[in-house]
């Protein structure tokens, strides 16, 4: 262990880098060095020092031990840092300590030297690092010092160089051990191991923690290491190890996890409750109780907050209680998620319906309900009087759920929008959101890219893309917020810094040299130099690694959903990863149902389930597996689940329709013979009493369908179940003197009142009273006050013709009462002109946005609403005639088909009393319909109004998606939001919302008509709310929510309150913006306080939108409203909708007497049971109060004109007289009435039947309500009904003999002042208020009616607790009906106390307050047990006990006791009710301890006795006589029939079953079966059909043949097998070459004939043809600026076309004009090659799609297709070719392949081909460094001039100047040369004198600016010439002012030197005219 612990030792030891050290010293002692083994040894430096060992001052011009002095030197260098002392190195010929003295001394001195000393004493001195040779000059000397410890120094001249030893890299000044894990990771496999540096250019591979090795050695990778226990996570997750080799807990998609354990829907949980855990077995009976009452609610709905009863067996429901299991479970569940510490004493409604208050520890059910709802006082005509009235309107109140996705989220899973929900799109574009949405981003104006992160224009940024790129010298990075600068690592060659604007020089400055990393570059800023690392490497310049920005938290920038690829040194490719696609930057899911339809059929819906992910489903009517759907015609079987009267027809996308003949009525699933259409067919037509209710009475439209109806006339007709009795009666009217008088005409109505003139004027100039006719109409009448209003608006002086037409509605009557929230009625201006009513949440209706609460008024054929303004034209639809195909059915009616004809259908058909099928024909027909298209602005099914006014839909700030499937959503612009776009977004403000808030720490005043102006949080001020407040200058007066702020100018401070509040700043309040107006909220929301001055807005439940604004949701747009899909949904209020059709699914929506038989397919057939008629089928519709007494079957008298000519009222107007004429309950044939003496009129008057006539009583009291009266008052009910929030009322009113019936004790404990508050109750019980649910009490009760089976046209009221005595009593506050008993509601029931009884010789004193009056005997009862009782109910303590005395006192103390037949605590009716107490079928246990069970009769059982035991039948309960062979039709409504056993039959089912199918010729013998007679033979029996039912045993795909009793089966074609059972022959993968597919992929058998194609991992395609995926191109610009200059711009002309470089060329003479050569000549012409197959199909998978056919590499004509056309390929998607071979002669387009994928560009004021970019003549020579000599020494004479002309310098600098330069290689150069200013003029051409290489010519004279000639001689070689003997070894080097040639060596001037002057100034420049200087 020792030996091995010191090779470890020794190991490190070798293994670590010494820290950086200056002079010996560790980070120079100014830092601290990262050492240790987790170390880099960067050393930390203290503030103000810098350096890779901390050994400079952080101040460039900083020196002294603490780097805290700072040097001032002018013309020299500093010794500066922490070691230096501030002396200055004078430049010679400067000197002094400030280095701004001229010394004459120092004037001579030679290179590498400084001026020392001041004045005489100066001389010259060598710089540090060199030392004088004996010629006096400064010389470098090698010392160890000068490099690095592991550098070699050596002298090359006067040069030191460094060079570091092997192993090492860097200059030789700083040498670093190189480690090879800083490239390419060492060659360790990436991912999975790390390469661990062992010492110079040494290293290893080593797995990461929680990795092994592969193949033991990580040198081949690393894997994962299982880091899961079985205690790592739950049972129900699944355990995974992470990268990290941390376990993680992993739970399916369908559930949620807290990282442990996994859950999911509440259903399972509730199970794995009852399973494990603390409440294992608990909840058993809870389970049980969930899963029958509802499992689906708990397993796909939600949220639900569940309470989970402890129930160890299952609960018992019985359904007498009417209670059931989902009732009981429904009111377990509360909707939402709520905590329990949340809801402590708070109120919840549940799921069913109750009520839930939470206390602490115990939770309270309020048990109550609350179904319908009275709202809105309203007007209407009293059905006694004829007058106006008060009364009440009643609607429903249903609650629908529909999914939807809250802003920010779309698709069906709700997936959050690119950039999260709070910024969609990053706030740079709109998200299609919502649930319908694909999260698609529609970028604003100036941005694109998927997420719209990129400025469109590539020289801008910033967050409106609005600002100038700062980039110089790179790539710009144009994403909103980078701040303009370059792109990591664009920067070009020599250019570095954020905006690649720092140039790389040299630092070799008067021999000068910095330390510098080899990964760094040198800068020089004057005398300054320092190192600053290459982009892609990170340092301080002397210590520089590379950047893997894939190893960085932000992972170079690449999407989560993409990989980072490490390119190199901060340098990465981000490609999106599988199923996503984007530029790697922003990755966006691929939904392949956007692209290609995910690959189903076009008769299946696609499903996104992920990302490049679907699953196919076959639409309803189709069958498959999705991706191949069969159409399944659904009128084949049953009629399609249509009426057997109605039309079946199949249409596209297999649905169908069910239409019902004429003269029919229904949705076709029922059709109904109506009342009206049954009568005007035959006799009645001429009846005038029909005709005025055809005419008018709009309600026996809608009882007309209930049920089977039957006319009373003599002669009895039946045609399709509706009954009509013909002949003559005469109207039972009362006297004419009691009917009320005519309604006025219209025009009198106008000609009577001063309000309508100006209507009335209109209406005679546009003949109003011709155009209706006898019509009934509904006027909307406004008034004259309005209509001036609108005529000064529209500048006229009558109304228009279109305004006056649009205000009236013909053929309607629309009674303000019959009004319902979504009705849309048709103006004079025809079908496209509707006007839309509305119901708010208060019941107030309105028509087109205008309240209708200004009167109602009738006029003879019509009404008349007013309005106080005048409704603006809108034209909600825009209909056209379309022409559409049809089935025709032609049945058959004649024996036989007409020859030639052949029947091609079959239909239903009864023949007696049985149905079946019959040959029929079918045709298709062509008829003309319209199409209903909603006008833009409208939307939706009913097309309702977008948000926003008309004419500004979504406020002109959005667009509405409208239209007939819209869902009315705005899609806001840039900068709007809010549901009608009526508000800027938050933090932009303005008309036009562009402006954006600057508030740093405080609230913008942001909207429409904000300011922009901030209001500042405490302890900021200023105009953004930027400037903290350090001091109180206001003496601590202000308020805490204040803040002291100084005014302007020096004014004095002052308090303000911060945002949020408001006062004089000493007080200040908060803000509660809610309570003014509801915080601006729509009044549709709820207005919530968040905190001060800040509020939220949330629309309230049936409602949607931002809370500003509130629109009612339309139900029927999701899922049609949950109606059936052949239905009209109608919205009928905030999220309600009305079913047009079947709304009760309650026994398959058959009706409760009918038998429903499922047949498949969601197909059944409803059959009435025995003793009921009709089509099996139930509608049930919603009436008022008044017509819930006339609710069908229903008998109605009509009575025939010739009897009543005599009759001279209107019989229009008199809906009494209609009730008179119609009985309720039941329908009455002739034969009925010849047995029933009586029946109650739907009026309550009693008729009275003979056989001579029909008469009614004509009293219309027949009983006394007046003793209630006196209760209402002394209840103390009068003030409370008075009220008119109250009213108007509905009275169910005892009759004072009901009341006087009421036992003694009754009626004296009813009217003891004692139970005031339960006499209150019980009066409460009679009243129905408008404002409450329909039929619900004040007292909360509910009131039912039903029919009395003992008197025809009777109503009960709750069951048989009441009967209606008297209808229709109007009075001023209300209506009543007069009913015979007190109603008894539950709770209250009925007392019979008495007082207590006692001993006579001492009765029982009265209480204290009470006076003794008289002793009254009474019984004393004994019990046995006292203590059962305390207090003052002392001596009632047994049944039985002595006969006692007893006071009567003023106010007796009462002893408890029912009435008879009461029960319980409560004294509640027994069941049956008062009228028949057990149905009068039994005896019921009654009294206080009886429990209310009664004791049935022989042969009756039920709660109430109301129905029979097995085996007894009718209304006596008689004992069936059925065999035990046969089943009786038993219960109270059977008729006793035996239904006999298979193998039985007779009418007690006792014939045996072989005697069953005996022919007519056969004998039945016993035992022996049927024999045929003598002289017949056979079997004796019918042959049945045995194919008919269940294709004879045959498989479903097999033919069935009977012969005889035998059945022989055969399979279809393309199925083999014995007919039994058939299999589909599989012929494609086998028979043919993988079926057809592609070679790229695997064929698989889907069915007979069928295969599915599925390309292999890889490939991608329909898998007959699979391509090779393809790799997204990378944008070469990216790197390097992709070859071309850096000034240049660059575009990668392969991704930016975004087809891989291949691209669509046609001739110019047009379309398919070139041959095979004639395209690859046209493509060699672009620069370009004809495409390949591959590149073709690279191009396809990127995105390129043209159906043109063009010609590609090797002779082959194809093209490209992204999505499926019958034109294109035959719906093919991909590459499409021509069959080869293909005639190289035929004509078509090409597609060439660009071979330069880079286009480079120069700016205009270059010149060049973009790969080199040159500007000015010394631009040029600074580029190249073969020219630096040249160069130096023209900037060395750029501020020298010759008297004159201006310098050389600057005319090489000039754009305008046009030269020829002649520039000497620097190789041509002699050792120190130098050059005078005449030797520099020498080498340039004359002004304009630009020539190029080709107009150099033998013996030319080149004209110099010195004045001098150049001569050019040219050799034998043309490429050969010379210039004054220097030879030219390259030429014409381009330059926007001149041309360049280069000559081997400098020319001389042949003339000396010119005297050169200086300006006289310390900064030498041209003069002040010249405009320019140079320092």
């Amino acid at each position: 262990d020792g030996e091995s612990m010191q090779h470890k030792m020794m190991c490190d030891c070798f293994l670590s880098a010494a820290c950086p050290k200056w002079s010996g010293k560790i980070c120079s002692f100014n830092g601290v060095c990262m050492d240790g083994d987790m170390g880099n040894g960067t050393c930390i430096c203290n503030d103000g020092f810098s350096g890779f060992a901390c050994q400079e001052c952080k101040n460039p011009k900083a020196f002294g031990k603490n780097c805290d002095k700072e040097c001032d030197c002018q013309r020299g260098v500093c010794n500066k840092g922490p070691d230096g002392d501030g002396q200055c190195l004078c430049q010679p010929p400067y000197t002094g300590r400030r280095c701004d003295e001229v010394s004459k001394k120092c004037s001579t001195c030679s290179p590498f030297s400084y001026c020392k000393g001041d004045g005489d004493e100066a001389e010259c001195d060598c710089l540090p690092g060199y030392r004088k040779s004996s010629q006096k000059k400064c010389l470098a000397f090698c010392s160890q010092s000068e490099c690095d410890i592991n550098a070699a120094c050596s002298l090359r001249g006067s040069k030191i160089k460094c060079v570091c030893k092997p192993g090492y890299e860097g200059d030789g000044r700083i040498c670093i051990p190189r480690n090879p894990c800083l490239e390419n990771n060492g060659g360790c496999p990436f991912n999975s191991t790390v390469c661990v540096f062992k010492g110079p250019n040494k290293s290893s591979c080593e797995c990461m923690a929680g990795m092994s090795p592969v193949g033991g050695s990580p040198e081949f990778g690393c894997s994962l290491l299982s880091a899961c226990s079985p205690d790592s996570c739950g049972p129900t997750a699944v355990c995974q190890t992470q990268l990290d080799g941390k376990p993680r807990c992993v739970c399916e998609p369908t559930q949620i996890g807290d990282g442990h354990h996994c859950y999911g829907n509440l259903m399972e949980r509730l199970i794995e409750l009852d399973s494990s855990g603390s409440q294992r077995a608990n909840l058993t009976g809870a389970v049980a109780l969930f899963e029958s009452g509802c499992v689906r609610l708990l397993s796909h709905s939600g949220p639900f907050t569940v309470f989970v009863p402890i129930l160890k067996t299952p609960l018992k429901v019985s359904q007498p209680s009417g209670l059931n299991e989902e009732s009981v479970c429904k009111n377990h569940l509360i909707l939402g998620q709520h905590l329990y510490m949340q809801m402590e004493g708070l109120d919840f409604t549940l799921y069913g319906g109750g009520k839930m208050r939470l206390k602490p520890n115990r939770v309270r059910d309020l048990l109550y309900t609350t179904d319908l709802i009275f709202q809105k006082d309203c007007e209407y005509v009293s059905i006694l009087s004829g007058r106006l009235i008060k009364g009440c309107a009643k609607y429903c109140n249903t609650t629908t759920q529909t999914a939807e996705c809250c802003q920010g989220f779309f698709g069906p899973d709700c997936r959050p929008c690119i950039g999260g929900f709070q910024h969609p799109c990053y706030d740079k574009g709109t998200c299609f959101d919502g649930i319908h949405g694909n999260g698609s981003c529609s970028c604003h104006s100036r941005f694109k890219g998927v997420a719209c992160h990129i400025c469109s224009d590539q020289s801008k940024h910033g967050e409106n893309c609005d600002e100038d790129c700062l980039c110089v010298h790179g790539v710009c990075d144009n994403r909103p917020g980078s701040g303009g600068g370059c792109r990591r690592g664009s920067c070009l060659e020599g250019y570095s810094g954020e905006n690649c604007d720092k140039k790389a020089m040299p630092c070799n400055a008067d021999g000068l040299l910095q330390h510098c990393h080899i990964h760094a570059f040198c800068t020089q800023a004057g005398l300054e130099t320092r190192c600053v690392c290459k982009d892609g490497f990170d340092g301080n310049g002397h210590f520089c690694t590379p950047i893997n920005l894939c190893l960085k938290s932000t992972r170079g920038g690449c999407d989560t959903n993409a990989d980072c690829v490490y390119v190199g040194p901060g340098n990465v490719s981000c490609v999106c990863m599988e199923g996503w696609t984007g530029d790697g930057r922003v990755c966006v899911e691929i939904n392949n149902c956007k692209v290609d339809g995910g690959g189903c059929s076009q008769d299946a819906i696609c499903t996104h389930i992920g990302p490049g992910q679907n699953e196919c489903v076959c639409k309803t009517g189709y069958v498959g597996n999705g991706k191949e759907c069969e159409l399944i015609n659904p009128c084949s079987q049953n009629n399609g689940g249509c009426h057997e009267l109605a039309k079946c027809e199949q249409k596209e996308g297999g649905v169908h329709t069910c239409t019902c003949p004429d003269g029919y009525v229904g949705d076709g699933s029922v059709c109904y013979g109506s009342l009206f259409d049954v009568s005007l067919q035959m006799l009645c037509a001429p009846h005038s009493f029909f005709a005025f209710l055809h005419a008018k009475f709009s309600w026996i439209y809608d009882i007309a369908p209930l049920g089977s109806f039957c006319f009373f006339l003599p002669v009895w007709v039946c045609i399709h179940h509706v009954c009509v009795i013909v002949g003559c009666v005469q109207i039972l009217a009362p006297p004419s003197s009691d009917l009320p008088p005519e309604p006025p005409t219209l025009m009198a109505f106008l000609n009577t009142s001063s309000n309508f003139t100006l209507f009335r004027q209109s209406a005679l100039i546009y003949n109003l009273s011709a155009v209706l006719g006898n019509l009934d109409f509904t006027v909307l009448l406004p008034t004259d006050e309005a209509i001036r209003k609108h005529l000064g608006r529209t500048n006229s002086s009558v109304l228009s013709s279109d305004v006056f037409r649009y205000h009236v509605i013909p053929k309607e009557l629309l009674h303000l009462d019959h009004l319902h929230d979504g009705l849309q009625s048709t103006t004079l201006l025809g079908a496209d002109y509707q006007v839309q009513f509305h119901l708010n949440n208060r019941n107030q209706t309105f028509v087109n946005g205008i309240p209708l609460d200004n009167g109602y008024f009738e006029t003879q054929y019509g009404v008349v609403i007013i309005l106080q303004q005048v409704l603006k034209i809108s034209r909600n639809r825009c209909s056209k005639l379309v022409l559409v195909s049809c089935s025709c059915v032609l049945l058959q009616i004649r024996p036989q088909f007409p020859p030639k004809m052949k029947s091609n259908c079959r239909f239903r058909k009864r023949i007696g009393s049985r149905r079946k099928f019959v040959p029929g024909c079918v045709m298709e027909c062509l008829r003309f319909t319209t199409d209903h298209s909603c006008c833009p602005g409208y939307y939706g099914h009913e097309c309702f109004k977008c948000p926003g006014d008309i004419g500004s839909v979504c406020s002109n700030h959005g667009k509405c998606l409208d239209g007939i499937h819209g869902n009315g959503e705005c899609q806001c612009f840039e900068g709007f939001h809010g549901t009608a776009c009526e508000d800027c977004e938050p933090g932009r403000y303005g008309v036009n919302c562009s402006s954006k808030c600057v508030c740093a720490n405080g609230k913008c005043d942001d909207g429409l008509a904000g300011s922009g102006k901030c209001m500042c949080h405490k302890g900021w001020k200023g105009t953004s709310c930027s400037v903290e407040i350090k001091d109180d200058a206001c003496g601590g007066v202000c308020d805490d929510n204040a803040n002291c702020v100084t005014g302007p100018n020096g004014l004095a401070a002052a308090c303000v309150c911060v945002a949020g509040y408001e006062g004089n700043g000493t007080h200040c309040k908060e803000m509660d913006l809610c309570s003014r107006s509801n915080g601006g909220c729509s009044e549709f929301a709820i207005c919530t306080k968040v905190s001060a001055g800040e509020r939220t807005c949330s629309c309230k439940e049936g409602y949607t939108g931002d809370g500003v604004v509130c629109l009612e949701i339309d139900g029927c747009l999701v899922n049609n409203g949950g109606c059936h899909k052949a239905a009209d949904c109608t919205r009928a209020g905030p999220n309600i909708v009305r079913n047009a059709v079947l709304q009760n699914n309650k026994n398959g929506g058959c009706s409760n007497y009918a038998r429903c038989e499922y047949l498949g397919q969601g197909k059944r057939n409803c059959t009435c049971l025995i003793g009921h008629i009709g089509d099996g089928h139930v509608t049930p519709v919603s009436l008022p109060l008044s017509f819930v007494l006339s609710k069908g079957p229903l008998t109605v008298f009509i009575p025939l004109k010739k009897n009543n000519k005599n009759i001279t009222v209107n019989l229009r107007r008199h809906k009494d007289l209609v009730f008179n004429h119609v009985i309720s309950c039941e329908s009455l044939s002739l034969s009925d009435l010849r047995t029933t003496e009586r029946a109650v009129a739907v009026s309550g008057q009693t008729l009275h039947f003979s056989l001579l006539e029909v008469n009614t009583n004509t009293h219309t009291l027949t009983q006394q309500v007046t003793d209630i009266k006196q209760s209402v008052k002394d209840a103390g009910l009068l003030p409370v009904l008075q009220m008119n929030t109250h009213q108007p009322f509905t009275m169910f009113w005892p009759t004072d003999k009901a009341l006087a019936s009421l036992p003694a004790e009754r009626q004296q404990w009813l009217s003891s002042p004692d139970h005031l508050e339960q006499l209150a109750a019980t009066v409460k019980a009679h009243v129905v208020l408008s404002k409450f649910s329909s039929y619900r009490t004040m007292h909360g009760s509910t009131i039912k009616f039903s029919c009395d089976k003992n008197l025809v046209g009777s109503v009960l009221i709750n069951d048989n607790s009441a009967k209606l005595v008297e209808r229709h009593l109007t009075f001023k506050e209300g209506v009543a009906y007069g009913i015979d008993q007190l109603l008894e509601p539950p709770g209250l029931g009925a007392f019979c106390d008495t007082g207590r009884c006692g001993n006579c010789f001492f009765p029982p004193s009265c209480p204290p307050t009470h006076v003794y009056t008289v002793r009254h005997s009474c019984r004393r009862f004994k019990y046995s047990y006292r203590k059962s009782y305390s207090g003052w109910y002392g001596d009632l303590d047994g049944r039985f006990g002595q006969s006692g005395c007893r006071r009567i006192c003023q106010y007796s103390p009462w002893v408890p006791q029912c009435c008879k037949n009461h029960y319980g605590r409560d004294c509640q009716v027994c069941p049956g009710g008062l009228e028949a107490p057990c149905s009068n079928h039994g005896l019921c246990n009654d009294g206080r301890t009886g429990s209310g069970s009664c004791m049935c009769y022989r042969g009756f059982k039920g709660k109430a006795c109301d129905s029979c035991v097995a085996g007894y039948y009718g209304a006596n309960c008689t004992a069936c006589s059925c065999e035990n062979q046969g089943r009786c039709d038993d219960g109270m409504e059977g008729t006793g029939t035996c239904v006999c056993s298979p193998g039985w039959e007779g009418k007690n089912c006792s014939i045996p079953k072989e005697c069953q199918q005996c022919h007519a010729q056969a004998d039945c013998v016993p035992v022996t079966g049927c024999q045929c007679k003598p002289g017949f033979q056979g079997n004796g029996t019918f042959s049945p059909d045995l194919c008919s039912e269940y294709n004879g045993g045959c498989h479903q795909d097999a033919d069935c043949n009977q012969t005889g009793l035998a059945v022989n089966c055969t399979c279809h074609e393309g199925y083999q097998g014995d007919g039994f059972s058939c299999q589909p022959i599989n012929r494609w993968c086998t028979e043919e070459q993988n079926g057809g597919c592609s070679e790229f992929a695997t064929c698989k058998f889907t069915g007979p004939n069928k295969r599915e194609c599925e390309c292999l991992q890889g490939y991608v395609g329909n898998g007959v043809q699979c391509l090779e995926k393809v790799v997204p191109p990378v944008d070469r610009c990216q790197e390097d600026n992709g070859g071309c200059a850096p000034v240049a711009s660059c575009k990668d002309l392969h991704y930016h076309a975004n087809t891989a470089g291949v691209f669509h060329l046609s001739s110019p003479e047009g379309k398919y004009k070139m041959n095979f050569s004639q395209a690859n000549t046209a493509c060699q012409a672009e620069g370009a090659t004809l495409a390949t197959y591959k590149q073709l199909a690279d191009a396809q998978q990127l995105g390129m799609h043209l159906c043109v056919a063009g010609w590609i590499k090797g002779q082959r004509v194809g093209y490209v297709t992204q999505y499926p056309s019958p034109k294109c390929g035959d719906n093919h998607v991909g590459v499409v070719l021509y069959k080869d071979p293909v005639d190289v002669s035929n004509k078509y387009d090409a597609y060439c392949y660009r071979l330069q994928d880079v286009s480079c560009a120069c700016p205009d004021d270059y010149i060049g081909n973009g790969v080199f970019c040159h500007s000015v003549l010394t631009s040029v020579l600074s580029t190249y460094s073969n020219f630096s000599l040249f160069y130096k020494v023209s900037e060395d004479h750029c501020c020298e001039f010759i008297e004159g002309p201006l310098s050389f310098f600057l005319v090489l600098s000039q754009r305008t100047s046009e030269v020829t330069l002649f520039v000497p290689h620097d190789a041509g150069f002699a050792y120190n040369q130098t050059l005078s200013g005449s030797d520099l003029e020498y080498h340039i051409s004359a002004d304009h004198s630009k020539q190029l290489f080709k107009d150099l010519r033998h013996q030319e004279v080149v004209k110099s600016r010195l004045g001098f000639d150049l001569i050019v001689t040219q050799g034998k070689n043309e490429s050969y010439k010379m210039v004054n003997q220097r030879l030219l070894l390259k030429w014409d080097i381009p330059a926007v002012n001149g041309i360049i040639h280069v000559i081997e060596a400098p020319l001389t001037s042949p003339i000396l030197p010119v005297k050169l002057f200086k300006k006289p100034t310390n900064e030498i420049g041209l003069d002040k005219n010249d405009g320019m200087s140079f320092n």
